[in-house]
This record gives C-alpha cells, sequence and structure tokens, in this order.
C-alpha cells in the first residue's frame, strides 16, 4: 500500500510533494492511479501519461496504451524514455 514506498527522504526534495503533482498531472488518465513510488510506476503507464501532458504529439493516443502484456508495459517503458531522451 501508499505511502513513499520506502524511499528515504532526500535533502531539498520533497518527495510527498512531487508525488502529489504527478498524481494531479496523471488525474483522468485511463489505468493510471498514482498513490506511491513503486507499483504507480511499475508499468510505464504513469511516465506516459506525465510526458503526454505535455508532449501529446509525441505519445500518440494515449487511450491505445495497455498494460497488459509485460511486451505492453515494455513498450510503454521504451516509448516514455524515447520521448523523454529526445525532449528533456
Amino acid at each position: 500500500g501508499g505511502g513513499g514506498g520506502g524511499m528515504p527522504p532526500k535533502k531539498g526534495l520533497d518527495q510527498e510533494a512531487l508525488l502529489r503533482w504527478a498524481k494531479a498531472e496523471t488525474s483522468g488518465y485511463p489505468l493510471v492511479q498514482v498513490t506511491n513510488w513503486q507499483s504507480s510506476w511499475n508499468d510505464g503507464l504513469a511516465f506516459c501519461a506525465l510526458l503526454h501532458r505535455r508532449f501529446p504529439e509525441d505519445i500518440g493516443s494515449f487511450d491505445a496504451l495497455t498494460n497488459a502484456t509485460p511486451e505492453a508495459r515494455a513498450a510503454n517503458f521504451e516509448l516514455a524514455f524515447g520521448v523523454a531522451e529526445r525532449r528533456l
């Protein structure tokens, strides 16, 4: 369950505030529910949602993404990291 995912606090980084921001930014995206730093991020969809909010043309149709198979989850990460490398 919830909380900060058991990560130790880092100086100068408010992890709870960052998690709240990520939750707000991904609100309304199908299959995405940001509640912690572990399981909320394990299928790549939260990363894709954050990037889709800023670069929708790079992610494409978010509704076409799925987390149904290991291959789909891997593809989500490949897509997200590819966009992040080009755009950030």
